[in-house]
């Protein structure tokens, strides 16, 4: 679609480092890892988009934020068009909309 239009295309990928506050404390270590493997998912993903669209303005970002839905949210309204994604382990299938991208959906 953004080829289409001749758009750019940006891929934000937002997390949150308060998920489990109240029950732990994430080790600085900890969070170091967390954010290297949002990246390299990012990295991941951004390398197959560039690969089959090479002549697609694509910028990624990683997002560490205290509410992912609502950082997305804000940026969906820039936005012409929203892509929303979701990660959930294999097992769950037959399951709704995540929490985050529900939000976006719900307020976009």
């Amino acid at each position: 679609m953004a080829r289409r239009r001749k758009a750019s295309l940006r891929l934000p990928s937002a997390w949150t480092y308060l998920r489990y506050v109240g029950t732990m404390t994430p080790l600085p270590d900890a969070v170091r890892v967390a954010l290297e493997s949002e990246a390299a998912a990012s990295t991941r993903m951004l390398g197959s988009v560039r690969e089959e669209f090479p002549d697609l303005e694509v910028t990624d970002e990683v997002l560490r934020v205290p509410s992912p839905a609502g950082e997305l949210v804000a940026a969906s309204l820039k936005a012409d068009l929203a892509v929303v994604g979701a990660r959930r382990p294999a097992h769950r299938v037959g399951r709704g909309l995540g929490r985050v991208a529900h939000a976006v959906l719900q307020h976009w």
